[in-house]
């Protein structure tokens, strides 16, 4: 890699970083709501340095999706897509989470992410898509339970 695709990759990330704190902090949240959007910048971070443990430790064990895929094939999708892109971007442009009034360890986040992936500096692949999930609160942390992913 050189040193100006280096640059480039260390600019956006940082951009990147800038908005998701600017976006965090402009919205008055409670702990609650502080702790899962730390929980999806683990997510986040874990996708973009192909570290999976990250993303793993954030889902809960019955953690499955709108298409009934579960952890294992968390782990799989992962492995392929980290395997296929030497690089992958997740931009969350906009995430909102929600505590349920009735079940106060429950809470539901929707966000729209757009995720591209890229062999240097310049995108080869990229979708935005719709994601929704469920949390629940399990010894004061915060597990992903399910997700439902529309493009």
């Amino acid at each position: 890699m050189n040193r100006k695709s280096t640059f480039f990759s260390q600019l956006i990330k940082a951009l990147l970083a800038l908005t998701i704190s600017i976006l965090l902090s402009a919205c008055s949240s409670s702990p609650d709501e502080e702790i899962i959007a730390e929980a999806i910048n683990s997510i986040q971070e874990g996708l973009e340095t192909k570290n999976s443990k990250l993303v793993l430790n954030t889902l809960s064990d019955d953690f499955v999706t709108n298409k009934n895929q579960d952890k294992t094939w968390a782990k799989r999708i992962m492995a392929l897509y980290f395997f296929r892109h030497k690089n992958i971007t997740i931009l969350i442009t906009k995430s909102d989470t929600e505590i349920n009034k009735q079940h106060p360890n429950e809470a539901d986040t929707e966000a729209t992410v757009l995720v591209t992936g890229q062999a240097g500096w310049i995108p080869e692949s990229g979708k935005i898509y719709q994601v929704k999930g469920r949390w629940k609160k399990v010894d004061d942390q915060w597990l992903l339970s399910y997700m439902e992913i529309k493009d």
